[in-house]
Formats: C-alpha cells, sequence, structure tokens
C-alpha cells in the first residue's frame, strides 16, 4: 500500500521539466490566475468544459487535483 508519505516523496523527487503537464493543469497546480481566466475565456464552452474535467497522462489528475494537492483550492 502506498502512503501518502511515499507519494510526496515520489511527486518532489519527479523533474517537472521532463514531464509537461497540459496548460490549464500547470495553471492550476502553480495557482497562476491570470492564466487560468485566459485559457476560460478564450476557448469555446465546450472545448473549456473538455479542459478541466480532462486527465493529465502521469497522474490522471484533473486540473482540480493539482490545485487541491498544491494548496491552490482558492483558484477552483
Amino acid at each position: 500500500m502506498i502512503t501518502k508519505g511515499h507519494f510526496n516523496e515520489h511527486m518532489f523527487r519527479l523533474s517537472w521539466s521532463e514531464y509537461q503537464l497540459p496548460p490549464m493543469h500547470r495553471a492550476c497546480k502553480d495557482g497562476d490566475l491570470q492564466s487560468l481566466i485566459y485559457l476560460v475565456t478564450q476557448g469555446d464552452r465546450i472545448a473549456v468544459f473538455h479542459n478541466i474535467k480532462e486527465q493529465d497522462r502521469y497522474l490522471l489528475w484533473t486540473p482540480a487535483h493539482w490545485a487541491s494537492y498544491f494548496g491552490k483550492v482558492f483558484i477552483c
């Protein structure tokens, strides 16, 4: 069984430059509100809906998962 401690060790050892998150995931992870607003307003509503519920290829997390894990829940 993987504990949160083991998971955290793995997360912080990962070189983020090797794994590129989709733009909306990255904005949520970093708490970049300006980029998130741009991404939401520049696309059509269907595309934005798909981006919000899209899972990344590494952990199968949505943008909300990244925001909450890195303490950026205020932007969700």
